[in-house]
């Protein structure tokens, strides 16, 4: 019966990510070249960014991430987090996991560091949701 259980809970995670990956993958395909090329950062880690939510600790993937959530309307160009762009396309996040990514973050003042670690806090809620 554990058993059972483990390997249901390890489908339901999977079917979270492939949808999961399929959204972001359609939010941040359309702004990839544009971005890529912005901010120099090196093509392969920024498709391991958007497919296999690896998160580099590099400065020009930072900047990449920066670029796409400006791009999609996560955030405004001077940082502000936008909510319901987020509800919108990620609704299994709460009001209280977002504002709780919100403040996590506002300790940056490097924008490019302050979106990229909130993308990692959505990424990491959502494993973790998936998890329990």
């Amino acid at each position: 019966m554990y058993s059972l259980a483990v390997v249901f809970g390890f489908l339901n995670l999977v079917l979270l990510e492939a949808s999961y990956l399929d959204t972001r993958a359609s939010l941040f395909l359309p702004f990839a070249s544009e971005c890529i090329c912005a901010t120099g950062v090196d093509p392969k880690k920024a498709h391991d960014y958007i497919f296999n939510l690896k998160y580099t600790d590099d400065p020009c993937l930072k900047c990449f991430v920066k670029c796409s959530t400006t791009k999609i309307g996560y955030f405004t160009s001077d940082g502000k987090h936008q909510d319901s762009a987020t509800r919108k396309n990620i609704p299994e996040a709460t009001q209280q996991f977002i504002t709780t990514c919100t403040n996590i973050t506002s300790i940056y003042t490097d924008l490019c560091e302050k979106m990229f670690e909130y993308s990692r806090c959505m990424v990491n809620f959502l494993l973790k949701l998936e998890n329990v």
